[in-house]
């Protein structure tokens, strides 16, 4: 795993041992260390001064730096067995909760900062929380009040962490826009005949779908 960093990216550390030992011409001591290595010496030290030979302790084994960017890599799985399922301080009680690390993997590989996230089964909210933090802008939405009183509280905690840490956060909307209150804002009064019933009734229409269209901050599809 890629699990050090530096101004590079992520690296991991590679052996530079050579596993065949009869080799004197790659026999010699670097950094204090005396061992057959598998590149030549002035290889060896060429690597070094570019900064891709580290020594993590004195005395400890040479190793080399791979970093990812370098890497050719190979085609994602469905299995992360990295990511760990433990929640930890994150925990919030929501049963279906997924732990930040694996939102935070998904939205980075398929993603940009300022892009647009949605998740319209957001339960505890993870899906927005990360998004937030990552700089995307984003939409969430469920059926259940307890889930968007628990995505709500989550994000009041998030802004509240991002100004602690002097970093930009941005306000958000909670939007109650399902059925009844569809229903509500398209009555239209009885006493109308039914020409301006009906007039009354498309012209509602076309001022919900712009309400929409303005809550989101969206345009319509031709």
């Amino acid at each position: 795993a890629y699990k050090y960093e530096d101004e590079h990216g992520r690296y991991r550390l590679l052996p530079l041992l050579n596993p065949n030992t009869d080799r004197p011409n790659l026999d010699y001591e670097f950094l204090g260390v005396r061992r057959v290595w598998r590149w030549s010496r002035n290889r060896m030290e060429e690597a070094y001064r570019q900064g891709l030979v580290v020594q993590l302790n004195p005395g400890a084994v040479p190793q080399y730096k791979k970093h990812l960017d370098d890497s050719e890599g190979k085609t994602v799985t469905n299995l992360w067995p990295d990511v760990s399922a433990a929640l930890g301080n994150q925990d919030i009680a929501y049963p279906t909760q997924k732990p930040e690390a694996l939102l935070e993997r998904i939205i980075k590989a398929s993603s940009n900062e300022g892009d647009l996230v949605a998740d319209f089964f957001c339960g505890s909210g993870t899906t927005a929380a990360v998004a937030e933090k990552l700089r995307r802008k984003w939409i969430a939405s469920d059926l259940g009040k307890f889930a968007i009183h628990t995505t709500r509280k989550r994000l009041i905690g998030v802004q509240r962490e991002l100004k602690t840490a002097d970093k930009a956060f941005r306000a958000f909307e909670v939007l109650n826009l399902g059925r009844y209150e569809r229903q509500a804002y398209l009555s239209v009064s009885p006493r109308l005949s039914d020409v301006q019933r009906e007039a009354a009734l498309m012209q509602k229409e076309r001022d919900y779908r712009e309400l929409i269209l303005r809550a989101y901050q969206a345009e319509t599809l031709d």
